[in-house]
């Protein structure tokens, strides 16, 4: 696309002196008998815009170029006000010069061309403006004739017109980055986690295509919105019309919902996405085959992936890819123990007790304050989240009896901490399943069987007394 646009510099013309064209939403800037002075970003490469929810972003690499777009007309129709006629005659004019420059200082300048080109390197990342601001200045000679009874009186001096006019252009600045770590389990698997991701296309594993991933973006090929129409203004009119040629940009548009590895049922597979979820964008394009109604804007992964030495990192921009080796000593993840026990109970009701340790140390693993012996995670029992205290332990009450299930689930795990397994317990509660229950169900029984007894015992009586004797 650098060659087609190379191209197109060439083609897009501006008017000649008398005859400013540039884009409608150009800055335009007048002096005197210098006007219409305008300013525009041409091209600014390698650059994406990245349509997101409501937003449309550009995208640009720390390493480009821009090409400014200056154009202007100067205006010689002499003027007349009753006795007195000024007309102008012009000796020069020119672009003086051209900066681009953002809030870390100017980046280049440029003089005597209306369409600059600027070279920048290592502009840092994050988001900035380019700022182009461009100086024209013009040179008259300017006569003044004035016509009183029946003579005619002239001067003759010399005018300068001088405009500044200035165009910003909001980016961000990125490059394909990402942290990396390999956590190994005792079952011989592997994890590779991605986080801090910067916005990225896709991530390849050990350089082959079944080890890669690929993000939400289609890219596409289409004009630079700036230059869909241009304002053609002479010294009489100004009127709109269409360019013969536009600068061209990449465009991205999310058309899935998640990232996915690119052979489905390939060895890489994708365990986690942690990220926020967002809608698709609302504008209408024909480029756009089918977009999601929501996706996922993922900045960590864990890929389940036999072995890779390596990732490569492909960015939102075109460019070279970042490659990054992967630690050679995986950190190995630790199992942990949960316990689910009765600690006491009634007829009514029983305490359940949960405890997590760690099966190397035997250490408490606690889920609530951070502290020496934290484990990022949650424990549930019974469907409800408990928090275990300092000592690992957490009670729970219940009521009905049944069969208790209590789960630890590991928060993502992030490197230079503890991770930790998955793990599982249960308890069974009865009143019927211990001794003080059954004693407690017995008496019970026998109450009942005593107090029926008598019942049947005063029926009987009552019987006899209203029964007719012989």
């Amino acid at each position: 696309m650098t060659a087609a646009n190379d191209r197109l510099r060439q083609s897009i013309t501006p008017g000649d002196e008398t005859t400013s064209l540039g884009p409608s939403s150009a800055p335009v800037g007048s002096d005197g008998r210098l006007q219409d002075v305008r300013l525009s970003f041409l091209t600014v490469s390698p650059s994406t815009l990245v349509h997101e929810t409501a937003t449309t972003t550009r995208f640009v690499r720390p390493t480009g170029s821009v090409v400014g777009y200056v154009d202007y007309r100067v205006d010689t129709t002499p003027v007349t006000t009753g006795n007195t006629t000024v007309s102008w005659r012009l000796r020069s004019h020119r672009v003086e010069s051209v900066s681009l420059a953002t809030d870390r200082g100017v980046l280049g300048t440029a003089s005597r061309t209306q369409k600059p080109t600027f070279t920048y390197q290592q502009v840092p990342t994050g988001r900035t403006q380019f700022r182009l601001t461009a100086t024209v200045t013009a040179a008259f000679e300017r006569t003044v004739t004035v016509t009183a009874n029946g003579t005619r009186e002239t001067t003759t001096d010399r005018v300068t017109a001088n405009v500044t006019v200035t165009q910003t252009q909001t980016v961000v600045v990125t490059r394909p980055t990402a942290d990396t770590a390999v956590l190994a389990y005792h079952d011989g698997t592997r994890r590779v986690i991605l986080s801090n991701l910067t916005p990225w296309s896709r991530y390849g594993l050990a350089g082959t295509s079944d080890h890669a991933v690929q993000n939400v973006w289609q890219f596409y090929t289409a004009e630079e919105p700036a230059w869909q129409t241009l304002d053609k203004a002479t010294a009489t009119t100004t009127t709109v019309v269409r360019p013969t040629a536009r600068p061209l940009v990449v465009h991205a548009v999310p058309t899935r919902s998640r990232p996915e590895p690119e052979l489905p049922w390939g060895p890489l597979q994708i365990e986690d996405r942690t990220g926020a979820k967002h809608a698709r964008p609302q504008f209408d394009d024909s480029n756009l085959t089918s977009t999601p109604t929501a996706y996922q804007h993922v900045d960590r992964l864990r890929l389940r992936q036999p072995a890779a030495a390596s990732v490569t990192l492909h960015g939102l921009v075109a460019g070279p890819p970042t490659t990054r080796s992967l630690p050679t000593t995986p950190q190995r993840a630790r199992n942990a123990t949960l316990t689910l026990t009765t600690a006491s109970h009634s007829l009514t009701n029983a305490t359940l007790l949960v405890t997590l340790t760690d099966d190397a140390t035997g250490e408490p693993l606690s889920t609530g304050a951070a502290g020496t012996n934290h484990a990022d995670g949650s424990v549930v029992v019974a469907g409800t989240p408990v928090s275990l205290n300092e000592t690992g332990q957490a009670t729970v009450v219940v009521s009905e009896p049944g069969v208790y299930r209590a789960a630890f689930r590991p928060a993502a795990w992030r490197p230079g901490q503890p991770a930790y397994v998955a793990t599982e317990a249960t308890a069974t509660w009865h009143p019927l399943t211990t001794f003080h229950g059954l004693t407690d169900a017995f008496w019970d029984l026998l109450k009942l069987l005593l107090a029926a007894g008598t019942v049947v015992y005063a029926s009987r009586q009552l019987a006899r007394l209203r029964s007719p004797h012989p």
